[in-house]
């Protein structure tokens, strides 16, 4: 059995199911598929999703698909499922084609909450307006609700799952102070990418050599990304979640 790297290892606390199988199989198998091509004009990649605890463990992921605009520009739509918290979203933005992958205003957000929470459905746009030369994030709720989430300084901010188009990019340099946009919602501030060294996962008798970098800032847990060679991020280990690659076409 392979031997996980530590930031996408939760292994310790699955005492009940094969985390490191769990982990390895869907990813061998995403890993043997054909990379997507680096000029492709759309990309999609799916994740599941194995929580920290061993609840639902083969439910719930993300599905990031973008497509390339006219412009330039790359139109993006997450759609996501939690099934520990029982809440399903669904992203829709546009980023430029740069480094950082700056964030076109506006933005959709759209939530349904299948546990007991105070809503049902949610629904709101988003878009960032220039304050004291530097741009603050508001959110308009489909009741005509309008508030400020907060302030984003100086840089246009990008969002979280534009991470797995940015990263890939940076060749081993790192990005200092940017601004990530956890669920297009709440700006976090001084965020940096750092190279975080190598590591050699095997499965079914292949190697395949990933790139490691971290994600954290200001009110921004830390998360790990895990890069093949092709430019496909292959899992990214969070606080409670691990997210592995189980699809990836062009």
């Amino acid at each position: 059995m392979p031997q996980l790297h530590w930031t996408v290892d939760h292994a310790g606390h699955h005492r009940d199911w094969d985390f490191t199988a769990g982990f390895t199989a869907p990813l061998a198998e995403a890993l043997a598929s054909e990379p997507i091509a680096a000029d492709a004009d759309r990309k999609v990649h799916r994740y599941l999703m194995i929580p920290y605890r061993p609840i639902d463990i083969e439910k719930g992921g993300v599905s990031i698909d973008r497509r390339q605009l006219g412009g330039g520009d790359w139109a993006y739509r997450v759609t996501q499922q939690n099934h520990q918290s029982g809440e399903e979203l669904t992203l829709e933005f546009a980023c430029g084609d740069d480094k950082t992958r700056p964030l076109r205003t506006p933005w959709t957000v759209r939530t349904n909450n299948r546990s007991d929470g105070a809503y049902q459905t949610a629904a709101w746009t988003g878009r960032y307006e220039a304050r004291d030369g530097g741009q603050d994030v508001r959110l308009t709720t489909a009741s005509g609700l309008s508030f400020v989430s907060g302030a984003c300084g100086s840089r246009t901010p990008t969002c979280f799952w534009a991470l797995l188009d940015i990263l890939p990019a940076l060749n081993g340099d790192g990005v200092r102070d940017l601004c990530i946009l956890e669920d297009l919602e709440v700006p976090k501030l001084n965020c940096h990418l750092r190279p975080l060294g190598s590591w050699t996962f095997e499965a079914d008798g292949d190697q395949h050599e990933l790139t490691g970098y971290s994600v954290h800032g200001e009110g921004l847990p830390p998360s790990y990304w895990w890069i093949t060679p092709s430019g496909d991020v292959a899992a990214i280990g969070k606080t409670f979640s691990t997210y592995v690659l189980a699809e990836r076409r062009g």
